[in-house]
């Protein structure tokens, strides 16, 4: 594996991490956003974007099934 490889690895780490991070900050500190239609869909789209970079990372890749 290239070092670009890696760069682009350790990136999809570090973006799976945050946006974990954001899904966690918004669940246990409701104040951050108080409507709760907007802080659920922001919680989902994080906990999605985090979950398909983690899927990356792990090169589970729907174009090979």
């Amino acid at each position: 594996m290239s070092w670009k490889s890696w760069m682009y690895k350790i990136g999809q780490l570090f973006g799976a991490a945050a946006t974990t991070f954001i899904a966690l900050q918004l669940l246990f500190h409701p104040e951050l956003e108080p409507n709760l239609a907007i802080r659920g869909f922001e919680v989902l789209g994080s906990l999605i974007a985090a979950g398909i970079l983690g899927a990356d990372i792990l090169d589970i890749n729907p174009e090979e099934d």
